[in-house]
């Protein structure tokens, strides 16, 4: 499987060459043009193709007479093209495409699992491998959602191209396209992903998605218990009473979104330290900026009741209650707003509120069922983490306990919300 630059209109349509073995040159000269074109209006030697080290195409105009052009746009220099570039010299109409082996794909597509979620990376525990250095352990994956297939760069080092185009983030894959990971090409046609080799490496399509059902809450609060969950939720603990350090658990509470929103009720391993502290940071960074609006009421508030010369107990708890009833609204969106970041990688999603009262609303009564659990294991905790010494153990294991319940639960709320019949209600 390899790439080809393609006439698709013109005298020539039809024409292709290959990009396996080195640049083409396009041109109308039979010894030194890889693509020989016969439109009068194309030059003798017109441009050259090429693949850069990191699987970017260029092409350049090398002088021709009436110009090379992409889109409309004369080029003067190189520019990188990808599948959806119309690219134009004289009177032909070019483009990319990408050469499949049809043979190879049977061999191996009976045997390829069919995903919703693909997840890319160096780490064993993904649905594909790629044993390489420069790859990250959790590099990328793909997701199959109501509106198309995206494609999530999930901070890797070296990153992930889309098209010849770094993409941060969630990015909607057209159909169709390839993938370049390090030296790594895969082409996706809206249901296979395939290698260079032709190997189908899995099928991804909406039918693979799990049927529209919420994990179990019981479930979800005894897997700390279960075995070598219980050591995990006990590093966590150490972790979360560390300055700056504590900023993995958080990280941690990210991939345990992930792990929510794929339908597992398990938890990750401890790895990938840097990855944790990064996502870490940006989910802390998310709730801080969620509560600036109602801490700020709350202080402007309280500040204006305090300087009231007619300052009684009733009047301080008038003044603060519309900064009360704001921090539980906040409170109550947070999680998927958690969950969007989670779900794409991208901060700014965090913070798209129409879909996520949208992706709420398509779960309610599991999303405020999940709420209720999580504030009745707060009471719960509060007169406990009263008790001299003892209590401030028993907080730190708590707070811990309900990171991982409500990552999974709100994680895998979240997946659900994303299902063409995520009705649950």
């Amino acid at each position: 499987m390899t790439w080809h630059i393609e006439v698709i209109a013109g005298l020539d349509r039809g024409k292709k060459a290959t990009l396996k073995n080195g640049p083409v040159v396009v041109g109308r000269d039979q010894v030194r043009c890889n693509l020989v074109l016969s439109d009068e209006s194309v030059s003798r030697i017109h441009a050259k193709v090429t693949v850069d080290a990191s699987g970017t195409i260029f092409i350049e105009d090398l002088g021709s007479t009436h110009g090379t052009f992409i889109n409309g746009r004369q080029i003067y220099e190189s520019k990188a093209i990808n599948m959806e570039d119309s690219i134009t010299m004289g009177n032909c109409q070019l483009a990319l495409g990408w050469a499949v082996s049809v043979e190879a794909e049977g061999e191996r597509i009976s045997q390829s699992p069919s995903l919703a979620v693909l997840e890319i990376g160096r780490d064993p525990s993904n649905h594909l491998v790629i044993n390489d250095p420069k790859v990250s352990r959790t590099h990328a994956r793909i997701e199959c959602r109501t509106d198309g297939y995206y494609l999530i760069d999930t901070n890797s080092t070296y990153g992930t191209s889309l098209n010849g185009t770094r993409i941060t983030g969630s990015v909607l894959m057209p159909i169709p396209s390839w993938i370049s990971i390090e030296k790594y090409q895969y082409y996706f046609d809206g249901n296979k992903l395939v290698t260079e080799q032709g190997v189908t490496a899995a099928v991804i399509n909406a039918s693979s998605v799990n049927p529209a059902e919420a994990l179990r809450i019981s479930d979800v609060l005894i897997l700390p218990f279960r075995g070598s969950e219980l050591v995990k939720w006990l590093v966590g603990c150490l972790l979360s009473v560390i300055p700056i350090v504590s900023l993995l658990v958080s990280g941690y509470q990210y991939k345990l979104y992930q792990k929510g929103m794929e339908g597992y009720l398990e938890m990750p391993a401890w790895e990938d330290w840097k990855n944790l502290f990064v996502n870490g940071f940006f989910f802390s960074l998310i709730r801080v900026i969620y509560f600036i609006p109602s801490a700020t009421l709350l202080l402007v508030m309280t500040y204006v009741a305090a300087a009231n010369v007619d300052f009684t107990t009733v009047t301080f708890i008038l003044t603060i209650l519309p900064g009360g009833l704001l921090s539980m609204m906040t409170a109550l969106v947070l999680p998927m707003g958690w969950g969007r970041y989670a779900a794409s990688g991208n901060f700014g999603d965090a913070f798209h509120f129409t879909e996520i009262i949208t992706r709420i609303r398509s779960v309610s009564s599991h999303y405020m069922k999940a709420i209720a659990v999580i504030a009745v294991i707060f009471m719960l905790m509060f007169p406990i983490a009263l008790i001299p010494y003892v209590g401030m153990i028993i907080l730190i294991i708590g707070a811990f306990f309900i990171s991982i319940v409500s990552g999974i639960i709100f994680g895998n709320l979240y997946g659900l919300s994303q299902q063409p019949d995520s009705k649950l209600n």
